[in-house]
């Protein structure tokens, strides 16, 4: 690569004596970062291609049946996602994937047309959430599509739901999963806890996967009795810096959701200027009186001296007492309960 030497490099990045010197300079640092990171993400991709996974064949007919039966059709980006997913699971080498999409774009359908897929293959799939609600949510959204079709289980901090029955203790839940009773089982964190195991899990969906670590990934190969490493999908509507390298550098695969279901308005996005606030107050009155809705997001839940951003708890207060005093208003944040 006609590269300058090294030590020349470290001592022309501090002190060139003309331009083009800090210019190559930079060039051969940078080379060698670029490398290191390349050969790094080789040596991973070789060692994943070297664990053993379980080879989920694609099930044609019952999926065609699956799809008739929705009441809506599969976007063109939906449809190939899925594709490219169902592609991965057939081979016997672990999936790693990146499905990318924004919100309300239908990633988690695409998750439910691959989660039903592996199940149709008698193993069991993992789906972990960050939050309580999301998994509720997502458990709710799952029996909804596939509660005749597969045993589909909630666990969390609090809660151990089965579709097939009402809440059970969680140790009977988790000897259930133990056994592959479940076929699906849709968590929190509590999913990694140690004493959760699995009899043959062949699938890992982890939602808004910047939330976990890499060794809470690694965990979940860690609970499977059947000693082969399970695919792995990850989904994020917010792909972080890391995310998008390991797509560039060639150890996470991406499919991209770039299209939003039939009949989705287009989202308008607006910066309105401090001065304009009032009549934003008024277009949010206008709005409620229609019927609808109106959500204001503040970066943070309390004041904070340090960063000068506006809270949730003092805004709350003033548009409950200021502006929307003839208005239901609610407060919602991460510390409170799931219940409230």
């Amino acid at each position: 690569e006609k590269l300058s030497p090294l030590p020349s490099a470290l001592k022309a990045i501090h002190f060139p004596e003309i331009s083009e010197q800090w210019s190559e300079a930079r060039r051969r640092l940078a080379f060698d970062e670029l490398l290191i990171l390349q050969i790094t993400q080789r040596l991973a991709r070789r060692t994943l291609n070297e664990t053993p996974a379980h080879p989920l064949v694609f099930h044609e007919e019952e999926i065609k049946q699956f799809l008739a039966s929705l009441p809506f059709q599969l976007t063109d980006s939906q449809k190939k996602a899925t594709w490219e997913i169902v592609k991965d699971l057939s081979q016997s080498t672990p999936m790693n994937r990146l499905l990318e999409g924004d919100v309300g774009s239908g990633k988690t359908l695409v998750s439910i047309i691959a989660a039903y897929n592996a199940a149709l293959s008698h193993v069991q799939i993992a789906y972990v959430a960050p939050t309580e609600i999301l998994a509720k949510q997502i458990y709710e959204t799952y029996k909804k599509f596939l509660g005749r079709q597969c045993v589909n289980a909630l666990i969390t901090g609090k809660q151990a739901l089965v579709s097939d029955g009402e809440e059970v203790p969680r140790k009977k839940l988790i000897e259930r999963i133990q056994k592959g009773d479940i076929s699906i089982v849709i968590g929190t964190h509590a999913l990694l806890e140690e004493k959760v195991r699995f009899a043959n899990l062949a699938l890992a969906v982890i939602d808004e996967q910047h939330r976990f670590g890499v060794n809470q990934r690694k965990s979940l190969r860690e609970k499977n009795r059947s000693g082969t490493m399970p695919h792995l999908l990850s989904m994020t509507a917010t792909p972080i810096p890391r995310s998008l390298a390991l797509t560039i550098y060639g150890d996470l695969d991406v499919s991209i959701i770039d299209a939003l279901p039939t009949g989705r308005k287009k989202i308008i996005t607006k910066v309105v200027p401090a001065r304009y606030r009032t009549w934003t107050y008024e277009f949010i009155r206008k709005q409620v009186s229609m019927g609808r809705q109106a959500f204001i997001v503040c970066p943070k839940i309390d004041p904070s001296d340090t960063t000068g951003v506006k809270s949730v708890t003092e805004e709350y207060k003033r548009l409950s007492k200021e502006v929307f005093s003839d208005l239901t208003i609610g407060m919602l944040h991460g510390k409170l309960s799931p219940d409230k």
